[in-house]
């Protein structure tokens, strides 16, 4: 019996280490396919601008066509390596208010969105216990209501509303934390995702808008993983999309408590678990992409 166990287990991790080294040869191979296209741009260019018959107009477009190459590669590397490194290395509370109007602030003055965006908010109060990085669901955040805005016809308005609530138990995903978990959806009435894009769209370096890098919704994903939440899509075609966010929340009981230590109080921030980082298993993700309707 105990030697069937030790070989399911080893099994099992041998399982994980394989879907792994799945996930890193799609990755890399993605990697590499778009770095391909600029460095190929960027030999052309050279070899074309050293042909001692070029015309000097030619060498000046060819030049500047090396420096557009050369800083897509540049931000492409920047971005992948932001993805790379998402983490939450230090837990503290975060003031959604405050971190929702900063994202909002933060896209409505961006070219694409200015004259033409219009965001309506709506928090629930007692949205307290909400711990993590500030930074991390403020990127999250101004990813998706970004990405609202650049997908949107450019020539006509666009409303962005993002609400945040309470997430009931019994209807919150498995594994994202007992206690009435936030919800914070970001819903546009933009142009919707196709049926064939919305298994892959949090995939890295996918997308379907020209100039995009494909990095935005990964980071967002990968930020809200390293929280133990889920961010989850739901969307028809011509009818918008809608983002939801998933954080959980310290229960009530491990708020803050003193604590004497070396004849000093000491306040101390107790954590009963149930915040860790985490994976979800592919199973599980397939399962969380089919709660999206239910929980949009």
């Amino acid at each position: 019996m105990l030697q069937d166990l030790r070989l399911s287990r080893q099994l099992e991790e041998l399982n994980i280490r394989a879907n792994r080294l799945g996930v890193v040869a799609e990755l890399s191979a993605s990697l590499a396919h778009e770095i391909k296209n600029p460095l190929a741009s960027i030999r052309s260019a050279v070899e074309q601008i050293g042909d001692p018959e070029s015309e000097p107009a030619d060498r000046e477009t060819l030049t500047r066509l090396v420096i557009r190459e050369a800083d897509r590669l540049s931000r492409l590397l920047g971005e992948f390596n932001d993805f790379a490194r998402v983490n939450v290395a230090e837990r503290k509370p975060i003031d959604l208010r405050r971190v929702v109007r900063e994202a909002v602030e933060m896209v409505a003055q961006r070219p694409e969105a200015h004259d033409r965006a219009r965001f309506d908010v709506e928090i629930d109060d007692g949205l307290d216990d909400l711990w993590g990085d500030p930074d991390l669901v403020h990127r999250t955040l101004t990813n998706l209501m970004l990405n609202a805005v650049q997908v949107s016809d450019q020539e006509s308005s666009v409303t962005v509303r993002i609400i945040a609530d309470a997430l009931s138990p019994d209807v919150a995903p498995v594994g994202i934390g007992a206690w009435m978990p936030v919800r914070v959806r970001v819903i546009d009435d933009g142009p919707g995702i196709q049926p064939e894009d919305l298994g892959r769209i949090f995939d890295p370096f996918y997308t379907r808008r020209q100039g995009g890098s494909g990095m935005g919704l990964a980071i967002a994903h990968r930020a809200i993983q390293a929280h133990g939440g889920a961010l989850l899509v739901s969307s028809t075609p011509g009818n918008g999309a809608t983002f939801v966010v998933i954080l959980p929340r310290r229960e009530p009981k491990a708020r803050k408590s003193f604590e004497s230590a070396g004849g000093e109080d000491r306040l101390v921030e107790r954590d009963p678990g149930g915040l860790a980082p985490r994976t979800a298993h592919p199973d599980e993700s397939a399962a969380l992409d089919g709660m999206a309707d239910r929980l949009a």
